[in-house]
């Protein structure tokens, strides 16, 4: 999945942003227009950036525990945790 940025398509359809909505309602629109739109917002790349972040913070916290410092290492799993949790939400689309 891939999102785009509407401005920047209204823009490309050359329409007025302002009135794009009510003025040209019956402008015809291919799968193709949407195909040459930048991605706006990488999905999977987010992910995985949130999953890198967890490995990062995990691999710290271990290191941590062993050196007796429990307290930063919990804060760090409570970290880990978020990554995990945020990583879940992307991927299923916010949606529960």
């Amino acid at each position: 999945m891939r999102l785009i940025d509407a401005d920047v398509f209204i823009e490309y359809l050359g329409l007025d942003a302002e009135n794009a909505r009510e003025d040209n309602l019956g402008e015809i629109v291919t799968l193709e227009d949407f195909d040459r739109q930048p991605t706006a917002y990488g999905v999977d790349k987010f992910v995985e950036r949130l999953e890198e972040e967890a490995r990062c913070n995990q691999s710290e916290a271990n290191e941590l525990a062993q050196h007796g410092d429990y307290g930063t290492a919990t804060m760090l799993q409570g970290i880990v945790k978020g990554y995990k949790y945020s990583a879940d939400i992307v991927k299923s689309g916010g949606i529960e």
